[in-house]
């Protein structure tokens, strides 16, 4: 029922089957469509993005404390995780994404950075998230131009209809 309590235990379960050099980097939310109420903990990985053109400001970083998991097997992992909750509204869109979206890389050896995410947000957050998803794709793909993926990059996105 609390994504930090199940982070806890995930990290208190994984320790102990990884190295030293080895972490996991994790987002863990729970959506009660009923109540438009969004729990979520992350463990080290990406802060969530809440985009409204009727919320003030528009676009939200909701970010939460937290390490990686594997980094400490129980008291300082348990008292860096932060639980934040969220009631959302009709036309929030909420986006998660991999740091392999911002850390594309152009030929310059550039990053695609948290700017230009934000700006395709701003510029196409009112349609549908599967549009929304396929702009952020089509914008890192030209930005990155002919350079090779160097990591995942994974999106996910929910639009609140009504």
């Amino acid at each position: 029922a609390s994504p930090a309590q199940t982070l806890a235990l995930a990290n208190r379960d994984i320790f102990t089957d990884l190295d030293e050099r080895t972490f996991v980097t994790v987002f863990y939310a729970l959506l009660d469509t009923r109540t438009r109420s969004l729990r979520f903990s992350r463990a080290g990985h990406e802060p969530l993005i809440l985009y409204n053109p009727d919320r003030s400001p528009t676009l939200s970083v909701l970010d939460s404390k937290g390490m990686a998991l594997g980094m400490d097997e129980g008291p300082a992992f348990e008292q860096s995780i932060e639980e934040v909750e969220v009631t959302l509204r009709p036309g929030d869109l909420v986006l998660q994404y991999t740091d392999g979206i911002t850390e594309a890389m152009n030929a310059k050896n550039e990053p695609f950075g948290h700017d230009r995410l934000y700006a395709v947000l701003e510029e196409h957050g009112r349609h549908e998230a599967e549009y929304v998803l396929w702009r952020i794709e089509k914008a890192v793909e030209a930005f990155r131009g002919r350079e090779p993926r160097r990591d995942d990059m994974t999106m996910i996105a929910l639009k609140v209809l009504a």
